[in-house]
């Protein structure tokens, strides 16, 4: 629907341009992290904010159904719906279901990580309708402010679009990182229980 509204409200340039970033940032969800800021201050040096912001937060919607949607089946498998009987699963759901929504606007609208908070309300089955309206509402304002300060300082895109790759790396670097020192604790711990 949002995809229609923005083809036949704008010329066909800028409708394919803003159904680029509608796609980009539905694609931009927990289990393909790409980064987001730097593309909604790209647009918003191109837009007005006020559409870069509702254009980004409905992709980030959406992005945030597919999360809860996969979140869901994983909890279905037999191994991970154990997760649930633990103590402190069930103390996180308890205390997360008393502070779900403000919990959720406030980490879309901070830099908090996010993923956590989507997370727990996929797992203790959280209203979806109020989930997609505190996705909204914590990311339509971020993404304006993002927006508009781009529309303000007008930073090259070369810098934002360019950063992309660096941040990309970075954090395959961060991944390959944990995994080795993961894999190091594992190998000390395996020999150590031969030592004993």
């Amino acid at each position: 629907m949002t995809s229609v509204i923005l083809f036949f409200s704008f010329p066909l340039q800028q409708s394919l341009e803003l159904l680029f970033l509608l796609v980009y940032m539905t694609f931009a969800c927990t289990f393909f992290p790409l980064p987001t800021p730097q593309i909604i201050m790209d647009y918003g040096g191109i837009f007005d904010p006020i559409m870069v912001a509702m254009v980004g937060a409905i992709g980030t919607c959406v992005a945030g159904l597919i999360d809860y949607t996969v979140i869901t089946y994983i909890f279905k498998v037999k191994k991970v719906a154990k997760l649930k009987q633990t103590k402190t699963y069930k103390y996180c759901a308890w205390f997360y279901n008393k502070v779900a929504f403000i919990s959720l606007v406030i980490a879309g609208f901070t830099p908090i990580p996010f993923d956590l908070f989507r997370f727990l309300a996929a797992a203790t089955k959280y209203n979806r309708g109020k989930y997609v309206l505190s996705i909204f509402i914590g990311r339509a304002p971020r993404y304006y402010l993002l927006a508009k300060l781009q529309h303000l300082l007008l930073i090259p895109r070369s810098i934002l679009i360019g950063s992309i790759p660096l941040i990309l790396i970075i954090g395959l670097i961060r991944v390959l990182w944990n995994r080795r020192i993961q894999k190091k604790t594992m190998q000390e711990h395996i020999y150590e229980e031969n030592v004993n």
